[in-house]
């Protein structure tokens, strides 16, 4: 018997987090000809704007998303206090949002970065979806969960092969699910070179589940291509500075770009991330300030 669930959600008229009005510039390569070399403020910048200290929050509240992962045992709710704590063995304050239904918006920031991709990991991995659906049709079951974002899945009360694409956590409307499909097609991650639509790691199961949420909440394309970045940017930070980092040589400012040319294969795939951030940011290097020996400011070379 399936499960359903609805969150609660607050639809905002605008988005805080991004500017009102976007120029979405074309990324073009080989316009670092005649750049000009970039200081450790100008750096600082950049990285501010890939990062802001305050995060990026979603226009949606928690409501009974934590809570009800937990209570299907999607979440264990144990195993993740003693994943996420300090230091001093005290938990993450954000893990108080899957004890009980909470009133407070989804903010992800440097600090709960690896929480929140572990509680989109587990939506991804639950919530009942076609885009999994087909992966069972096209690949054994034993393949499907010696993947990472399966096999690798040890953070539920419940195995991996229990919950995939089991529980109908949040429901999609046909054209909401035809967004959502789409999207998984063309938004990719920078630690392989799989689309959203083969999420064979943590970051593209939890990338799976941002989609469906923000989907089933009526965000337009846009909307959620502009949150899918933000939140791929927290999660590969030092990946997604460098790319801020080579548009800043081309002359285009982080907070213009088109985030579907960004979250594409040609930037955000492994093989094309190498090619056109990486090399060109070795090819660039003189641009760049010297870093201190051992520091790492999310540009290391």
């Amino acid at each position: 018997m399936r499960h359903g669930f609805t969150a609660t959600v607050i639809l905002l008229v605008s988005w805080a987090s991004v500017p009102a009005a976007e120029a979405q510039h074309p990324v073009t390569p080989g316009q670092a000809e005649s750049a000009k070399p970039l200081d450790s403020e100008e750096v600082a910048r950049v990285r501010a704007k890939v990062l802001p200290k305050e995060g990026f929050t979603l226009p949606i509240k928690w409501g009974d998303l934590g809570s009800t992962l937990v209570r299907l045992g999607v979440l264990d709710l144990p195993k993740l206090k003693q994943l996420h704590a300090d230091t001093k063995g005290r938990p993450l304050p954000d893990l108080r949002h899957l004890e009980e239904r909470s009133e407070a918006f989804i903010t992800i920031t440097t600090e709960n970065a690896r929480f929140l991709a572990n509680v989109f990991w587990g939506l991804g991995l639950a919530n009942k979806n076609p885009v999994l659906d087909t992966l069972v049709l096209v690949r054994p079951q034993s393949e499907l969960m010696r993947l990472a974002s399966t096999g690798g899945w040890t953070l539920g009360a419940k195995p991996a092969e229990d919950v995939y694409s089991y529980l109908d956590i949040v429901a999609l409307q046909p054209e909401q699910q035809e967004l959502v499909s789409d999207l998984a097609r063309t938004i990719y991650r920078p630690c392989c070179d799989n689309p959203t639509a083969f999420p064979d790691c943590n970051h593209g199961m939890a990338m799976l589940g941002l989609l469906e949420l923000m989907a089933a909440n009526g965000f337009s394309r846009e909307e959620i291509l502009r949150a899918a970045l933000r939140f791929n940017a927290f999660w590969f930070p030092q990946q997604y500075v460098r790319t801020a980092l080579v548009l800043q040589l081309r002359g285009i400012d982080w907070d213009t770009v088109d985030p579907q040319e960004i979250l594409g294969p040609r930037y955000s795939s492994l093989r094309g991330w190498i090619q056109n951030v990486d090399g060109e940011l070795k090819k660039r290097s003189h641009l760049l300030p010297p870093q201190p020996e051992g520091a790492s400011c999310g540009i290391s070379r």
